[in-house]
């Protein structure tokens, strides 16, 4: 399992572009459940299951708030929302919660230079 909590969690400008004004629990899930596990040579953000995820985005309570989890179903269409803002895409292999966060800065250089595309 890769955790990149250590070194930190640095945001480019076409991320934070993407997420400009979207829901707190697309920050949360892209952020705290996508990004920390993200392999940062390939950019490619492997989840093992939904369970582990829900984990990792999981709000406890405070003294008037309530904590927050989020369900398989819920999980999926926030997943599928990233996916329709650019800023993941699906891995291949059939039965594996993998995405390619495809604008994230890989290790020893952008997405953009890794993939060679412009931004």
């Amino acid at each position: 399992m890769i955790d990149q909590t250590e070194g930190g969690i640095y945001l480019n400008a076409n991320e934070l572009n993407k997420l400009d004004e979207k829901e707190a629990e697309l920050w949360h899930l892209y952020v705290a459940g996508l990004r920390r596990r993200m392999d940062p040579a390939t950019g490619i953000a492997d989840c093992d299951s939904y369970f582990i995820l829900g984990k990792f985005t999981m709000v406890g309570a405070r003294p008037g708030i309530g904590g927050k989890k989020y369900d398989k179903q819920k999980l999926q269409r926030m997943l599928a929302r990233l996916v329709e803002i650019g800023l993941l895409e699906p891995c291949d292999a059939a039965q594996r919660l993998a995405f390619n966060c495809v604008l994230a800065d890989r290790a020893g250089g952008s997405a953009s230079e890794s993939d060679g595309s412009e931004t």
